[in-house]
């Protein structure tokens, strides 16, 4: 048998830093939409709660992963550059 090849990828991934399937597909959300509010990750997360998702999201702002902006109804949330 041969050996497997090793792959050269040098950047890193949600996965390599122990984020839980529900933060990666958080994160992976905002990488293909610039930026998200709550009720658009209920629609991607269908059977988490709102409550669930608001502590992923505070978990991953204070992992520096992503930033909250704006007020009241119109907070949103993007990846952290």
């Amino acid at each position: 048998m041969e050996p497997a090849p090793v792959l050269n990828n040098t950047e890193p991934k949600a996965s390599n830093f122990g984020i839980s399937g529900r933060k990666r597909k958080i994160i992976e959300f905002l990488e293909k939409n610039e930026k998200a509010q709550v009720m658009d990750l209920m629609l991607v997360l269908p059977n988490v709660t709102k409550r669930t998702i608001r502590r992923d999201l505070d978990e991953l702002m204070k992992a520096g992963n992503i930033t909250r902006g704006g007020e009241f109804n119109q907070v949103f949330y993007t990846i952290a550059r």
